[in-house]
């Protein structure tokens, strides 16, 4: 008896035992940090406390799903993912705000808007491109500044929290203008303060995004995005090289009886003459 051939499209035999990773604890944070930010939105035109109560849970929240990871080792890539987008995706919606609140600014605005998504875009495509696991795994022979800045927590945690408090601190400023301080002969509310103080280490986070040589190198080195170099074609389908040869077929045949005809016709001219 001839032995059957075993299909190799046939799915394996112990589905159950596979772990789910969308129920994986990091990935689980990740959706409740999703559902605050969401909730944050509808909340954002009229009420500032509740709003910013939300989206700070929401950012803080940000902490614990890398801790988790690490705990219960359930580090994938699909949490590497949802953990940056839902930052980006958060942090997005708040400077749209902003941009409302301070028309006259909106272009300044529009600038970090795309600053930011492009540039951790970039990042997260050549992080995963590479055969990492997370976006915060660098090159050792990186820049010193972006090697503390990734490898050091702390240094981390407070680069990401001072970013999303001159974010608050403009949205707050718009609804409360605060107790009024007067430092360095000047006089404005907290929260103006607050923002001002918190500009400088916002811009050196954005400045330090951009200073990522190794990652802009890999992102215009790759086939879909290189201007110098194009991906080879794929062969054609057999179909098509066919047609082309019965196309041929028939050219060269209509060629042939063109030819014999004006043979016949120039012998019978020649007969007659």
């Amino acid at each position: 008896k001839k032995k059957k051939k075993k299909d190799v499209h046939r799915a394996p035999q112990n589905t159950a035992t596979m772990p789910n990773i969308f129920l994986f604890v990091p990935n689980l944070i990740g959706f409740a940090r999703v559902i605050l930010g969401i909730a944050s939105f509808f909340f954002m035109q009229d009420s500032p406390l509740t709003a910013m109560a939300l989206y700070w849970l929401s950012a803080f929240l940000d902490a614990f799903d890398g801790m988790a990871a690490r705990a219960f080792n359930q580090s994938t890539r699909f949490g590497a993912v949802l953990d940056m987008v839902s930052d980006r995706c958060t942090t997005l919606a708040l400077i749209m705000m902003l941009a409302v609140f301070y028309p006259s600014h909106a272009v300044y605005f529009q600038l970090v808007a795309v600053l930011d998504i492009g540039s951790h875009w970039i990042h997260m495509y050549s992080s995963l491109s590479s055969g990492k696991s997370s976006h915060k795994q660098i090159d050792l022979r990186a820049n010193p500044v972006l090697r503390l800045y990734y490898e050091s927590r702390a240094v981390l945690f407070i680069m990401c929290s001072v970013n999303e408090i001159f974010f608050m601190a403009l949205y707050f400023a718009h609804f409360f203008s605060g107790p009024y301080l007067s430092m360095f002969g000047y006089t404005m509310g907290m929260w103006e303060w607050v923002a001002r103080i918190t500009f400088v280490p916002c811009a050196a986070k954005h400045f330090i995004r951009c200073r990522e040589k190794r990652k802009w190198k890999f992102f215009c080195s790759s086939p879909f995005v290189s201007l110098s170099r194009t991906p080879p074609r794929p062969p054609p389908p057999p179909c098509t090289a066919l047609f082309k040869w019965l196309r041929q077929l028939a050219t060269s045949a209509t060629w042939t009886k063109k030819r014999s005809a004006s043979a016949a016709a120039e012998a019978a001219h020649i007969k007659t003459s």
